[in-house]
């Protein structure tokens, strides 16, 4: 399916803007660990009315998501297993609407060591980031600095940009969900 045939329902801001945002992150000089900001530039492409926000680490998550009520996080993963048709196969793309039960199902692991779900635990401790968070996460293969994005992952890129839309338009969270 491409990104073009999907129609996206986006509730607005007083300037027609969505009321949530995507953030990618992602280091594009760290291999498939780019697929973030892949992402980023796929979104700004093909629906320039969504809010896409960039940021090269999970530390960076609190300040980028801001007073945002729905947000999609778009980031490389590594997961435990191995094999074809396992949820490792590099440029599988994962929806996780729980982030730490993600963790143990899947063995699900951000890339950057502090992933997401340990942003967001952080800040509700301390009383900050009251959004709907999910997740889509690419798996990827190699994180070597100075590596390219590898072909599998590249080739997730459009699946992976019209998910977060669709996503961020559905508000919940949730494929299939109002």
């Amino acid at each position: 399916t491409g990104a073009e045939s999907t129609v996206v329902a986006i509730a607005g801001d007083a300037r027609g803007r969505p009321s949530g945002r995507i953030v990618c992150v992602g280091a594009r000089e760290r291999g498939d660990d780019g697929v973030g900001p892949l992402v980023a530039d796929e979104i700004r492409h093909t629906y320039p009315d969504v809010d896409v926000r960039e940021c090269r680490d999970s530390f960076d998550l609190l300040d980028v998501i801001g007073d945002a009520g729905t947000v999609v996080i778009v980031d490389a993963a590594r997961v435990a297993g191995d094999g074809a048709g396992s949820p490792s196969v590099p440029g599988t793309v994962h929806v996780v609407a729980d982030l730490e039960q993600a963790q143990v199902s899947l063995g699900l692991s951000s890339t950057h060591g502090f992933g997401p779900s340990d942003v967001l635990a952080l800040a509700g401790t301390v009383g900050g980031a009251q959004a709907t968070v999910t997740l889509v996460a690419v798996v990827g293969e190699s994180f070597d600095i100075g590596a390219d994005v590898s072909g599998a992952v590249t080739a997730a890129v459009p699946a992976a940009a019209e998910q977060a839309v669709r996503l961020l338009g559905q508000g919940s969270g949730l494929p299939g969900q109002p």
